[in-house]
């Protein structure tokens, strides 16, 4: 295997990560702020 498949490979990998990353952090962010609406209200 070309070592520029390998690392295109790595990164794409890396790259995927992140973004499930950031996406589990915004959704427990938007949580978080929609259970601190609620409580405001109360």
């Amino acid at each position: 295997m070309p070592r520029k498949a390998l690392q295109d490979g790595t990164e794409g990998v890396v790259k995927a990560q992140i973004l499930i990353k950031n996406g589990v952090v915004h959704a427990s962010v938007k949580r978080a702020e929609l259970a601190m609406h609620e409580y405001s209200n109360e």
